[in-house]
């Protein structure tokens, strides 16, 4: 048996080898991570959800973004954490060949992490706008609550997740 074939397959794959890694690591620590902590999603994330105009969020330290006339609070559930994941996962896979070289894996995963941090907060957004417009119709249709929210969220975070990857995938990137 060939002892070099192993560390050639690493040395061939050590870009998504590396990727499984990063995204361990991040669900390691979402997992420990408080509502503050995720700030940096929930702030922009309530920003574009009342930029619709059916809600008007106030902060509450340690608890998110709360609206009393809709009854909504953005915490850490709703973070889009997740999401975020697995859209860098997905432009990652997509755009970055399994033998990039290391200055050209390293230059692009910048612009591939901000890119799936801004996707994520404006689909994420949509979600809770779908939600805020569509969860009372689904619940009069005989649907719990947490059901309707769930079958919405499921449908936007995966059809937006498709309808991405469709137009990614057409995108060239230089090698």
């Amino acid at each position: 048996m060939n002892k070099i074939a192993p560390l050639a397959c690493i040395r061939q794959y050590y870009g998504y080898i590396l990727l499984v890694c990063f995204l361990i690591g991040l669900k390691a620590l979402h997992r420990v991570a408080t509502t503050d902590q995720l700030l940096w999603l929930l702030t922009p994330l309530s920003s574009l959800v009342e930029l619709y105009g059916k809600a008007q969020f106030a902060y509450v330290p340690q608890g998110g973004y709360w609206d009393q006339s809709q009854e909504i609070l953005l915490d850490k559930s709703c973070s889009g954490f997740n999401f975020l994941l697995i859209m860098f996962a997905v432009l990652f896979v997509t755009w970055i060949p399994a033998q990039t070289q290391w200055n050209h894996l390293l230059r692009r995963v910048l612009p591939i992490l901000g890119l799936a941090y801004g996707l994520s907060i404006l689909v994420n957004a949509g979600r809770i706008v779908c939600i805020l417009s569509f969860q009372a119709r689904l619940e009069n249709w005989g649907f719990s609550s947490a059901t309707a929210h769930e079958m919405l969220g499921v449908f936007i975070f995966w059809g937006s997740l498709l309808f991405i990857y469709h137009i990614i995938q057409r995108i060239p990137i230089k090698q």
